[in-house]
């Protein structure tokens, strides 16, 4: 086998997005970032009241944009069905458990959504690593703030 032939042979990289679409991409998944904290904000302000509370809250959704955008610069959004969907059902997940354990104190409830937030933030974690390492690291922070919250779900069902 020639030289020539085994260079046919390789794989084509994968190249990045130009600079623009990258700038006008990373907007875009911030906003929907922001989106996502700030729907949670409207339905309970008054948790919002600590600082730290707050900025940490808004911290661990920009990680999730983010995430998102890292892989969306390698590959076409039309190869990307399973991490948007992912995406959407993580937020989906927890808006509904901040809405049935915060607005609505019903901690039983709450509790299974927690949990399905969990676990889909597992699958979404290990589908973006794949994919992108950078990417499913900045998910890890996001499951170690739901591992808190199972912790103190679990607290307020056993302990009522």
């Amino acid at each position: 086998m020639s030289l020539q032939s085994s260079e046919n042979l390789k794989t084509p990289t994968k190249q990045a997005r130009p600079i623009l679409d990258q700038i006008v991409g990373l907007l875009i998944f911030l906003i929907l970032g922001l989106l996502s904290w700030g729907s949670i904000y409207v339905l309970d302000s008054s948790m919002f009241s600590s600082l730290i509370f707050a900025k940490s809250t808004h911290l661990l959704y920009f990680f999730l944009s983010t995430a998102l955008w890292q892989i969306w610069r390698q590959n076409s959004i039309r190869t990307l069905k399973l991490e948007t969907v992912l995406y959407f059902l993580t937020n989906l997940f927890s808006l509904t458990w901040h809405t049935t354990f915060l607005m609505m104190r019903q901690s039983l409830i709450s509790l299974v959504f927690i949990f399905l937030l969990l676990a889909v933030s597992l699958i979404t974690c290990f589908v973006y690593w794949k994919k992108d390492r950078f990417a499913g690291f900045l998910v890890l922070p996001f499951i170690l703030w739901v591992l808190y919250a199972i912790t103190l779900n679990l607290f307020i069902t056993l302990n009522p």
